[in-house]
């Protein structure tokens, strides 16, 4: 779990240098929340790192990666909802909880499941979808 909550202090907010280039009229916004998911990230490294936050790494080892999930659904709800290239970095979340999480084959696809319902649930929600091949598209890279 340190790697991965490393990964999220590291990168999370690394890649606001592309907020910056994409839409520099949110960057203030989507860096907040990237600073805010970072600092929570580090946060979560360092209790991993405690002899107490070994013992619960397994159960509290969903939050980093459940709130860089979020963090990122957000991001792409501000910045053009379900068309939001930004939905490649859920299948970024996804990829490391699959690759780098010691869990069960049901605790990874419920986390998996929550951060693509994340996703989902807002486009059908509030987006109006007229591109339905690219709904679907962006939907199937998401499930595999």
């Amino acid at each position: 779990m340190t790697i991965i909550c490393a990964l999220g202090f590291i990168f999370v907010p690394l890649f606001g240098i592309v907020d910056y280039l994409i839409a520099p009229e949110d960057f203030t916004f989507l860096m907040t929340l990237r600073l805010i998911c970072g600092v929570y990230c580090f946060l979560c490294f360092l209790w991993v790192r405690s002899r107490y936050g070994l013992f619960f790494a397994t159960y509290f080892g969903w939050s980093p990666l459940l709130l860089v999930g979020l963090t990122i659904a957000a991001m792409v709800m501000v910045l053009g909802g379900y068309q939001s290239p930004y939905y490649a970095g859920l299948n970024l979340v996804i990829l490391i909880i699959g690759l780098m999480a010691s869990w069960t084959f049901w605790e990874t696809a419920a986390l998996s499941s929550l951060i693509f319902f994340s996703y989902l649930i807002p486009s059908l929600l509030f987006d109006n979808i007229e591109k339905i091949g690219l709904f679907a598209l962006y939907n199937f890279f998401l499930l595999t």
